[in-house]
């Protein structure tokens, strides 16, 4: 049975969405989150995956970013702290911007890459910047990022049926390892109603004393609550602590 018809076989298979998205919710750990995920993916002529994970901006894990690959060329270690860490070069900041499923050309073409930055993703991604797609992923808290297909097929050339469970394998795989991330760090200590709402006032800019007077209580009570806000989150101040709880989601704008 060629690639093809092993393809119209699954389409066809009732059932077949629910079994894969199923099995990406029960996985234990990323390993086997990606391996199970690029396992179903290879049914689709698909020969690499590269996902891409980023922490969103002041949350306790934003030093942690994750990359993983799998299929062809996998060792790029080297590669990841320019991936993430290197303002210069690294074209990843770049997928917070889209909201579609591009091709890899079109991706390059239209995120206005330095010639660094295209060099980066050709060396990552080599020949199958001519076919192949990027998938962004966006969930809860501004936690981002993205898988990147790899297939020698171009996106044009998939059904939009196949594209879309393409798609919502990748983001339902992206919001699982988001769980599993979630699992594996410290407990996040949670802030009580008024912890929010002073935090959530300072978000919006209000100096101490006018957040006194909106609430009704002293000025020094506020003091109080932010010193407390400021243990609970492991900072020291104001800016820290907001971009905390948002990208911790202790608050909500």
């Amino acid at each position: 049975m060629s690639a093809s018809e092993k393809l119209g076989e699954y389409e066809s298979k009732e059932g077949f969405g629910a079994t894969i998205f199923k099995n990406i919710e029960l996985s234990l750990d990323p390993e086997q989150l990606w391996n199970t995920v690029f396992g179903t993916l290879q049914t689709f002529n698909i020969h690499s995956i590269s996902y891409y994970h980023m922490p969103p901006i002041g949350a306790h894990d934003v030093d942690t970013p994750y990359f993983k690959r799998i299929g062809q060329k996998e060792d790029l270690s080297r590669l990841t702290k320019i991936i993430f860490f290197d303002i210069e070069r690294s074209f990843i900041h770049k997928v917070r911007s889209i909201d579609e499923v591009l091709s890899l050309k079109d991706f390059m073409d239209t995120s206005n890459l330095s010639e660094e930055q295209t060099h980066l993703f050709s060396e990552i991604h080599g020949e199958s910047t001519l076919h192949g797609f990027v998938i962004p992923c966006h969930s809860a808290n501004g936690r981002s990022g993205c898988v990147v297909v790899e297939t020698l097929k171009s996106v044009e050339t998939y059904k939009a049926d196949t594209l879309r469970l393409i798609s919502a394998i990748a983001l339902s795989a992206h919001k699982a390892y988001s769980v599993l991330k979630r699992a594996e760090t410290r407990p996040i200590k949670q802030l009580t109603a008024r912890e929010k709402q002073i935090l959530t006032w300072v978000a919006h800019g209000k100096s101490n004393s006018v957040i006194a007077d909106i609430i009704g209580i002293s000025q020094h009570t506020v003091n109080g609550y932010l010193r407390s806000i400021y243990l609970k989150t492991n900072t020291s101040d104001r800016t820290t602590a907001v971009l905390r709880g948002l990208g911790d989601g202790l608050i909500d704008l």
